[in-house]
């Protein structure tokens, strides 16, 4: 078992403590009366949890040590309740591919084991990674990634928009999608990237079609780059399963036909400005060889891990086994951030206003039908799994 010496300095007052101090501050203010007890005057010690892992923790406690306020301990402390001890695994559906005792056996079913930690992270601090069974990293991923949330914003936002004589949703055009993107990336915490997937696949295609080589799709040489920018539109030359879906058939999610493609092109318009400071929020995915996916799995987290904002990071392939993962409660926390900034950032410069809340109410059931329509199509066949880590 891990060791933490947890040592309590005064507080500075205003001042926000980081997440390593911060982290270690809460467990033992939260967890004081639970894990830790007094074993010398001023010490403490026992076993908790932090980011998903039991920890040996002790305390030594000066006689100048000051709490810290009220308001800067109330985050942390939520985010100190949140570990995990279980992992439950259901069949929700059947299907050719992995069977129930494969999955238990890559998650774990019951207690979590060594072999089956997890790790924690906050979901306002990482990107939404594309639904994609090729990811080799751990991520936290819904259909389309950031973009395919971004993109289901703008559209849910624009249908409550109230437009001269209530029978016409207003159009989309491409400056609007463009300002939007941009507004919202500036908008993101400093350590967090915008996520979008393509593949080696698409990127091919593209260079078919012109008829050429060695196409860099992340930074485009300038005499091919408008060549470029015209076909990235078309479903052949997007890697990304549900992009593509929502580009061939829009009708399906009841979007307007115009914004995906309005999206992508404003996505690589700021990808390919080498002198736009919002570049650097950009994360593009290229990935590479086939899909292979053996199993569709939704992931969930328990109640106090939701309301702290955490969700676990997994690997969709490893250990020779490909997934299709969908975090939904991770989606569900991105949703209330773009409903907020849709509702009170956009539509602070418009006479008409949103309600946040609604807002979200409506992005989370178009969520939903969008990760089912996109879920029948992409693993048509395999069998479906939820994950609950508690």
């Amino acid at each position: 078992m891990a060791r933490l010496l947890v040592v309590l300095v005064p507080a500075i007052a205003g001042a926000e403590a980081g997440v390593d101090f911060s982290n270690a501050v809460v467990a033992v203010s939260s967890a004081m009366a639970h894990s830790l007890k007094e074993t010398t005057t001023g010490t403490y010690e026992g076993d908790m949890f932090m980011g998903g892992s039991r920890l040996h923790a002790s305390c030594s406690c000066k006689e100048d040590t000051q709490a810290l306020p009220a308001q800067s301990l109330a985050p942390m402390a939520a985010a100190a309740q949140c570990f995990v001890e279980k992992v439950k695994v259901r069949q929700d559906h059947r299907g050719s591919g992995m069977a129930l005792a494969e999955v238990s056996a890559l998650f774990g079913d019951g207690a979590l084991t060594p072999a089956h930690e997890v790790s924690l992270v906050k979901v306002q601090d990482v990107p939404l990674s594309c639904l994609d069974d090729r990811m080799q990293e751990g991520v936290v991923a819904t259909p389309g990634g950031d973009l395919g949330e971004f993109i289901l914003a703008i559209d849910s936002y624009n249908d409550m928009l109230p437009v001269a004589g209530g029978t016409a949703v207003r159009a989309i055009t491409q400056e609007m999608v463009d300002s939007y993107l941009q507004r919202y990336l500036k908008s993101l915490p400093s350590n967090r990237k915008f996520q979008a997937c393509t593949d080696d696949n698409a990127v091919q295609h593209i260079q078919q079609q012109l008829q050429i080589e060695g196409l860099n799709i992340a930074d485009p040489a300038a005499n091919v780059r408008d060549d470029v920018f015209k076909l990235l539109s078309q479903p052949e030359n997007i890697g990304d399963l549900h992009l593509k879906l929502l580009l061939r058939n829009p009708d399906w999610y009841h979007l307007d036909p115009h914004l995906t493609g309005h999206a992508i092109r404003a996505f690589y318009r700021v990808l390919w400005d080498q002198s736009s400071p919002l570049r650097g929020k950009l994360d593009l995915k290229v990935l590479s060889g086939d899909h292979n996916p053996a199993a569709f799995v939704e992931v969930s987290t328990s109640q106090k891990c939701d309301k702290a904002g955490m969700a676990p990071k997994l690997i969709p392939r490893s250990k020779g086994k490909s997934l299709f993962l969908s975090h939904l409660d991770a989606a569900s926390m991105r949703r209330a951030e773009l409903a907020a900034f849709f509702a009170n950032k956009v539509g602070a410069m418009l006479p008409e206003k949103v309600n946040a809340d609604q807002l979200q109410h409506r992005l989370d059931r178009h969520g939903w039908q969008a990760l089912e329509v996109t879920g029948s199509r992409v693993a048509k066949g395999l069998p479906f799994y939820s994950l609950a880590y508690v």
